[in-house]
């Protein structure tokens, strides 16, 4: 089972929550079973998408997420350590596949949230399995 029931949630999926979007039903059980946390890049992406698709506002998206209960975790110094791990081995990954696609830092520091916490990290990226990265537990909610 997962230590504190805590997951880490990528923009793609409170994008899925917002938007209802598929695997809306997943993401909702996140909420409502554990307790959901993103980094505040990944709240920044978010709000900008939905501004961007929907017109809403981003104070309005933003108190909408922390009223359902998303716990914005912050960075901290340590962290950039593995930010620039992760991306590096995105950099490995897409060479492998014969891609010049890269991992963006609102992902690399998702997935080092993760990593720090150990806690799981919900996403929809077909991109990020295709890595090797040691110690960061990966569950698709799509």
């Amino acid at each position: 089972m997962v230590q504190n029931n805590r997951f880490v949630l990528d923009a793609s999926a409170l994008l899925a929550l917002i938007l209802q979007e598929p695997g809306q039903k997943v993401v909702q059980g996140i909420f409502d079973n554990g307790q959901a946390l993103a980094t505040p890049i990944a709240v920044a992406e978010t709000l900008g998408i939905v501004r961007l698709k929907r017109g809403k506002p981003a104070q309005e998206v933003y108190d909408g997420l922390i009223g359902f209960g998303l716990t914005i975790v912050n960075l901290v110094p340590e962290d950039a350590l593995e930010i620039a791990f992760i991306q590096s081995q995105g950099d490995i990954a897409a060479q492998s596949m014969g891609t010049t696609r890269t991992l963006s830092m609102a992902d690399a520091a998702c997935l080092a949230l993760g990593y720090r916490l150990d806690a799981p990290v919900i996403h929809s990226d077909s991109f990020w399995p295709q890595m090797k990265l040691p110690g960061i537990r990966l569950i698709a909610f799509r």
